[in-house]
């Protein structure tokens, strides 16, 4: 529940952030609207991004190595017990 409210914490930061830098694009000098100062805005937010989506690959290839390991590690404790199951039945019950 507490991480439901988190997102929705910042989803909502990020609307008003963006309707909020909408509003005040108007109002501010002609400089700061230029297609230069458009263009260093751009470049940073693509280094965001670029940033985030290799963050998050790392992240998902990371968990993928984890199950996977918790995947064989189960396949390996099943097989042993398989193992013990059938030498056992050798002694009787």
């Amino acid at each position: 529940m507490y991480e439901l409210l988190v997102a929705a914490a910042i989803f909502v930061g990020l609307v008003v952030a963006s309707l909020g830098a909408l509003v005040i694009s108007e109002r501010l000098p002609a400089h700061y609207r230029h297609d230069d100062t458009n263009n260093v805005i751009r470049l940073a937010a693509n280094i965001f991004v670029v940033a985030t989506s290799l963050m998050l690959g790392l992240l998902v290839n990371s968990s993928k190595h984890i199950f996977e390991s918790v995947d064989r590690n189960v396949h390996s404790f099943a097989t042993d017990l398989v193992l013990l199951d059938r030498s056992l039945r050798h002694y009787g019950p």
